[in-house]
C-alpha cells in the first residue's frame, strides 16, 4: 500500500490467465465489486514485473473499511 493524502494505493496480483487484451478473471471480479463499492476503477498492467499482471486501485479512507474492499484484499493476499 502507498499512502496518499486521501488514503492509499495498492497493487494487489491479478490473478492466472488474461492477455494484453482481456484481462484476468479476478481482475473482472474486483473491478464489478469495487464498482458496487463506490471505488474508482483499478487498472490493469499485463505481463508488468516478471508476469504479475499487477491490479492497481486508490482506496480513499472513507471506502478502505467497506466489506467488499475488505474481501477483495483478502482474495489477493490468498493469491500470492
Amino acid at each position: 500500500m502507498w499512502p496518499r493524502a486521501n488514503g492509499v494505493y495498492v497493487y494487489l496480483p491479478g490473478g492466472e490467465n488474461g492477455a494484453a487484451d482481456a484481462p484476468s478473471d479476478f481482475y473482472n471480479s474486483v473491478r464489478q465489486r469495487l464498482e458496487e463499492a463506490g471505488v474508482e476503477p483499478p487498472g490493469w498492467t499485463y505481463k508488468y514485473n516478471a508476469g504479475a499482471n499487477p491490479i492497481s486501485f486508490p482506496i480513499p479512507f472513507d471506502r478502505a473499511t467497506h466489506s467488499i474492499v475488505r474481501e477483495i484484499l483478502k482474495e489477493a493476499y490468498d493469491l500470492a
